[in-house]
């Protein structure tokens, strides 16, 4: 069976909070962690100023996501082992299409956790 190795120790720990800094000359939104660690920040210095805090909104998210994404590949990788190991008793050409589907999203996602990791 494959692993899925823990990424906890890659990155500032999660949750992650946005923190709108409302000095007029600062026009940022902060993303911090529980500890008030300064992870990243948007400069609402642009034309969309509502993109911008979407934009905070999606990193401060990134913590919740990358722990789905990898929920998610370990599942695929039980999934795929059980499918394998079951393929001659219950194979159908729908199935054989699910199972290269699944093998393909699981490989995905490895490398985008692989490049969070680099």
């Amino acid at each position: 069976m494959t692993s899925v190795k823990d990424t906890s120790a890659a990155h500032s720990p999660g949750p992650w909070n946005t923190w709108d800094y409302e000095d007029p000359d600062y026009p940022e939104v902060f993303i911090e962690d529980d500890n008030g660690y300064r992870v990243a920040y948007v400069d609402r210095e642009v034309e969309d100023v509502n993109r911008a805090n979407a934009d905070a909104r999606l990193i401060a998210a990134a913590p919740e996501l990358l722990e789905i994404a990898e929920i998610h590949l370990a599942q695929c990788l039980k999934r795929i082992d059980y499918e394998c190991e079951h393929l001659e008793d219950f194979w159908s050409e729908e199935g054989e299409q699910a199972l290269t589907k699944l093998t393909t999203e699981a490989e995905r996602i490895k490398e985008l956790l692989a490049e969070i990791n680099s």
